[in-house]
């Protein structure tokens, strides 16, 4: 599917319906590995989408945090390069927000937390 059927740079063609369709007719299966990957780690639809989905309060579950903990988040991810560039970027916002003491927007607060959760499970460790 790289080579555009319209004569178009690949880019351009990659955005195009037709280019849609051909891809959609190739037969693929998903491989084990894969498929037991996508099993193990289900999404949370409402938070994603901006809904409630058992998240009210991530604003104020952020702020029980402290600043230097998301700012050593954001140094243990860049060092160990565990999550990604836009997550390290958010640990760094919310920090700055609380020690400006400002609130950190629902949205963002979500999407930290989960974050921090990733962190925790991939080796982060607080310090008290």
């Amino acid at each position: 599917m790289t080579t555009p059927l319209e004569g178009n740079h690949v880019g351009e063609w990659a955005k195009k319906a037709a280019c849609w369709d051909a891809v959609s007719r190739v037969p693929w299966t998903i491989p084990r590995a894969l498929a037991s990957e996508l099993l193990d780690h289900s999404l949370d639809e409402a938070a994603l989408a901006g809904g409630a989905g058992g998240d009210e309060g991530a604003s104020e579950a952020v702020a029980l945090i402290t600043a230097d903990e998301w700012f050593a988040i954001e140094r243990w991810a860049k060092e160990t390069r565990n999550l990604e560039p836009w997550q390290r970027q958010l640990a760094q916002f919310v920090g700055r927000r609380l020690e400006l003491e400002q609130e950190v927007p629902e949205t963002q607060a979500v999407q930290a937390l989960h974050a921090r959760t990733e962190a925790l499970r991939l080796g982060f460790t607080p310090h008290p």
